[in-house]
Formats: structure tokens, sequence, C-alpha cells
């Protein structure tokens, strides 16, 4: 009986222990589950590595992010280090120690479609008992569209700012090219303006590696009716082009005549003020494929670079219309100060042949030659004013508007004299002609002829 009970008991015992060990299990599995549980609703992409930098675990928010999940993952090696950044993160790997934050860094990481992202990485170690339980906890955050908003805003200030130091339109867009080129990682970057009297395209702003081939796109012209850039112009949306040798619509002649092959591309409008003035370019991207945030930074500059187009084309036209006016100021300017001094010497001559002419004629009565001698020399005496006040205005000397409105004055005095002289026969009847109108309209104006006219004689 008593071993019978001694067996009972030791029953008993197990059986509380057994029960002990699963209620112990039962409680372990429920709060692993609450931990995966709250893991899964961090809204932060999280890793846990094992000791070997294998996957352990990788939350819902990593896989809506970079685009692998769990399954695909356990057990293995994450691909998501650029490949230029690999020898960097391999040195960067370090033993866990065990309880610390080891680093935290920013860094850029590959998704699943091979999309590149900025990430900010906060790394905690942690054990589990024996050092082979060690391992790594990642959190990672997203910080490409803050970086990008960072550098398109400073791409727009540099471009802004520098706007004074490149009056040329060439140089303008050369520089804003090369802008493009280096904040979209692409290895090429064009201005593309639509002349449209020619209906065709010319490459005014390039950005390549190599200067001759720069030199050789800017050469090159193709019709607006070709190539992805006409499509553009015409449908006023964007496009990417993600493999040119697919695309019917993509125009190889560039390519063909600098020896240049394009993969792919992205093609954006320049629009003016109620017309496309062009198309913004770039050509194949480094890393990746062109996105829709490539098409909202390469849109945002086209609007700045449409807005300095017009001004500088408007500009150039002011320019050009300028030098035109000034061109011909300066013909017009040449041609009267030439006409000017080559009266000199005929007036001069007559001048001297009109006195002479009076000596002749001092024979006959004054009454038959005298009128019509004084007549001439005023008229030539007026033509010494024109020629002297021409000059004043070429040299710049101030000259009185009083003599001219006596000249005009006079003028219309000698022609009514002349005309009643020839209609008459008589030269006393022109006379009388000029005193009446001297006494009704000379005045001031006449004795100032009267004296300027003396000075000739």
């Amino acid at each position: 009986m008593k071993d019978i009970r001694m067996d009972n008991a030791k029953t008993t015992s197990d059986r509380e222990s057994e029960w002990g060990y699963q209620r112990q299990y039962e409680a372990c599995r429920r709060a692993e589950q609450r931990a995966m549980q709250l893991l899964d609703f961090v809204p932060y992409p999280m890793v846990v590595f094992k000791r070997d930098g294998r996957v352990n675990y990788v939350n819902p928010a990593f896989s809506e992010m970079f685009g692998w999940t769990l399954g695909e993952l356990a057990g293995k090696h994450i691909p998501y280090v650029p490949p230029d950044l690999v020898e960097e993160t391999g040195k960067g790997i370090q033993k866990p120690a065990r309880g610390k934050f080891v680093r935290r860094f920013e860094t850029r990481r590959l998704t699943k479609d091979g999309r590149v992202l900025d990430v900010a990485v906060r790394v905690a170690t942690f054990s589990e008992g024996a050092s082979d339980d060690d391992g790594e906890l990642v959190i990672l955050r997203d910080l490409t569209r803050e970086k990008r908003a960072a550098r398109n805003n400073e791409l727009l200030l540099r471009i802004s700012t520098a706007l004074p130091a490149y009056p040329e339109l060439e140089k303008l867009l050369d520089y804003i090219s090369d802008e493009i080129r280096v904040i979209m990682n692409t290895e090429v970057a064009l201005v593309i303006l639509l002349d449209e009297e020619r209906n065709e395209f010319s490459y005014v702003g390039v950005a390549h590696d190599n200067t001759a081939t720069e030199k050789r796109i800017k050469e090159f012209r193709f019709p607006a009716d070709r190539s992805i850039a006409g499509k553009v112009v015409r449908t006023g949306q964007p496009i990417i082009v993600s493999d040119t040798s697919r695309e019917p619509d993509f125009y190889p002649g560039v390519d063909k005549k600098i020896g240049y092959i394009t993969r792919n591309m992205l093609e954006v409008p320049l629009r003016g003020k109620d017309h496309i003035v062009g198309v913004l370019c770039a050509r194949n991207k480094r890393e990746g494929q062109f996105d829709r945030t490539d098409v909202e930074l390469l849109t945002m500059i086209a609007g700045t670079v449409a807005l300095f187009i017009e001004n500088a084309r408007v500009s150039e036209q002011l320019r050009k219309a300028y030098r035109e006016v000034t061109s011909s100021n300066k013909a017009k300017e040449k041609a009267i100060n030439h006409l000017s001094h080559e009266l000199k010497t005929p007036l001069s001559v007559l001048k001297a042949s009109l006195s002479f002419l009076e000596k002749k004629m001092k024979a006959l009565p004054e009454a038959v030659w005298k009128p019509g001698i004084e007549r001439a020399r005023r008229n030539l005496n007026r033509i010494l004013d024109v020629q002297q006040q021409v000059e004043d205005i070429m040299q710049a000397r101030p000259y009185k508007s009083k003599g001219l409105l006596s000249l005009l004055l006079g003028e219309c005095t000698d022609e009514l004299e002349a005309l009643a002289a020839e209609e008459t026969g008589e030269e006393s009847a022109a006379g009388r002609i000029r005193r009446r109108i001297e006494e009704k309209f000379g005045g001031k104006w006449g004795r100032h002829h009267r004296r300027e006219s003396k000075t000739h004689i």
C-alpha cells in the first residue's frame, strides 16, 4: 500500500509540473503573439537580423516600402544595398554590442523594383542568452521625398540667383541643363527650343560629360513633326520612355549623328504664356528608371525656365531693334553731316558769283536788276542758315528757334514776291508785296531776320 501511495504522489507531482510547463508555454506564446502584433503595428519598416546577417523577421511596413515579404526573405540576406555602397556597408558591419544602440546613420537602399530610396537607419542589438542568439533590430525611415524637396528648393534657388550672371540665353540654358543633369543623375540634359518659322527643333542648352559631344549636339536640328519632342509639343503632356528601342516615336537622328545611344528619357513641355516654346529633356538615368517624382521635378523646373526663355527672347528682340535703330540713326547722321559739308563749297561759289554779277550789272538802272539780285542773295543766305543749323544740330550746339521761324516767314515772302514779279513783270509790284508782308507779319521776326541776313553778306 505504501508503494502505491508513493507512485500516486509522483504521478500527481508530474502532472502538476506538466501543467506548469504548459501554462508557461502558453504565456510565452501569447507574449510572442502580442510582440508580433506590436511589431506589425509599427508604421516604420523594421527588420530583425540574425547574428550572421540573415533575416529573421520583417514587418508589413517594410514589405510595403521595399516590396519584399517575410516569406521571400526569411533566412536570407536582403539584396537592397546599391552596388556603389556594397563595400562601404560591408566595412560598417561589426559584431553587435549587447544591449547597446550601435549606430544611427543615413544612407540609400534599393527597393524590389529597382528604385533608390534615401533612408535614415537606426540599429539596435539584442541577445537571447547564448552568443549565437545575438541579433540586430533595424528600423528604417524613408527620407526620399524630404531630401528631394530640399534638393529641388536648392536647385530653384541656385537657378534664380544665377540668372543675372547669364545675360545670354544660350549660356543660361547650358547652366540650367547642367544643374538638371546633376540633380536627376542622368548622362545628358537638354533644352530643346521650337523654331516655329522653320518648324524644327534645335538644341540650345546642352549638358554632357564631353565638350565635343555638346558642340555636335548643338549643331543638329530636326523636324518638329517627328520625335518624342514633337509629340510632347503636340499633346502638351510629359512623356517617359523607359526603352527607346520599343518606342516608335523615338527619333534616332541625334544618336546617329553624334554616335550616342539613348536608352531611356524623360521630356516635359516648356510652356510660355500662350503656347509651348520647347521641351526640357533628361536622358539615360544612371540609377533606376524615370518616375512620377522625376516628372514633377522637371515640370517644376520647366515652368521657371519657360518664363526666363520668354524674357530673354523679348530682351534679345529689344536689343536687336535698338541695334537697328542705332545703325539707322548713325547712317542718317552720316548722310546729313556729309550733305551739310558738301553744301558749303557750292554755296560759297554762288555767293561769289552773285557779287561778281552785281558788279557787272551796275551799269544798268538799279530798278531793273537790283530787286532780283537782293532776292537771290536773301535765299542764298537762307540756305547758308539751314546749313549752319544742321551743323549745329549734328555737333549738339544750341540753335535759336526764332531764327528758324524768321527763315520760314522769309521764304514765304520771297515765294510771293517772285510769283508777283513773274506774273506782272514789274519789280515795283513785287517790292510793294514784300513791304506789305513785312509790315503785317514781320515785326521782331523780320528785323531779326534782316540782321542775320546782313551778317552773311
